[in-house]
Parts: C-alpha cells; sequence; structure tokens
C-alpha cells in the first residue's frame, strides 16, 4: 500500500514536474499576467547583462587593486620646498616605526601633487611587506591629529564607499 506522495522523485521526474508545473501556470495565468510576463524576462536579461558587466569591471580592477595593497597613503606631514626624496623615505619610517613599535622598512615615498606653500600634500608610501601595511593599519589610531593614515583606493573604490557612507 503506497500513500500519496511516496512515489520516488528522480531528477526526470522531478524535471517533469517542473515542467508542467511552468506549462499550467502559463495556461492559466491571468490576461494581466500574460502581458507581464515578458516585461518579467526582459528585466531578468538587463539583469543578467548588468552582473556580467559588473564582473569583468572587477577583473580589470584587480591587478590595479593587487598594485595597491602594499601602499599607504600618509596625511598630515609638514613639507618643504626642498624635500629630498631620501629625507622623505627616512622620515615616512620614522613615523611609522613610532606607531607600530618596530622598524618599518619602505620601498619608496613621494608626496602626490606639487609643493604649494601653506599646503601640506599627503605622501604615498609603497611598504616591502604586506604584514607590515596590516601592522600599520591596525595602529594607525596611535597618530596624532592633523596626521592620519589612509588604505591606497582605486577612484572607483573611494567613490562607492562614499555613496555607502551617505546612504
Amino acid at each position: 500500500m503506497e500513500t500519496a506522495g511516496s512515489e520516488n522523485l528522480t531528477p526526470k521526474n522531478l524535471s517533469e514536474s517542473q515542467s508542467e508545473i511552468n506549462s499550467l501556470l502559463l495556461t492559466k495565468l491571468d490576461p494581466v499576467a500574460r502581458i507581464m510576463l515578458p516585461q518579467l524576462q526582459s528585466i531578468q536579461f538587463h539583469v543578467s547583462k548588468i552582473d556580467t558587466v559588473k564582473t569583468n569591471q572587477e577583473i580589470l580592477r584587480a591587478p590595479t587593486t593587487r598594485a595597491q595593497k602594499s601602499n599607504i597613503i600618509i596625511h598630515g606631514m609638514s613639507d618643504n620646498e626642498t624635500e629630498s626624496t631620501a629625507r622623505l623615505k627616512s622620515d615616512t619610517e620614522k613615523l611609522l616605526s613610532d606607531i607600530c613599535g618596530r622598524k618599518i622598512n619602505i620601498d619608496t615615498s613621494h608626496r602626490l601633487g606639487q609643493y604649494k606653500p601653506n599646503n601640506v600634500q599627503p605622501v604615498k608610501g609603497k611598504l616591502i611587506l604586506q604584514s607590515e601595511r596590516d601592522l600599520i593599519m591596525k595602529n594607525r589610531d596611535k597618530l596624532n591629529p592633523p596626521k592620519f593614515i589612509k588604505e591606497d583606493l582605486p577612484f572607483s573604490t573611494r567613490r562607492d564607499n562614499a555613496v555607502l557612507w551617505n546612504l
């Protein structure tokens, strides 16, 4: 004696059942829903295109993001017209070593933008080790204002973050 629903449901039976349900839905839909079905399919098509574009943008953005992972931006470091790159690098290493409590090595550092009197340009530092960058980001709150440290993010990510903060 078999009870209702005790028959074996194989993938073939499931797909046949799904097909039957879909055909019943299409035949039983009211006229308004029949009119809406092509629009729904069009929306689904456009959503899939948008997903593809977003995926492609992420793929294109990935190399930039990977290259920027070991960079930091330091705001508020004093600036003068005759500053040399060697002096800037040593000052940056000293500042970062002070906040982290151990020696931090920087590959390169440079100012973002030209020197302007009465205006302090941010410093971009490229670290040798990703772990040192992570340590700096953990300890960045130890800096006294007006100095602060940010991640070096692509423009599109900074723009997206700004939009999210304004929600």
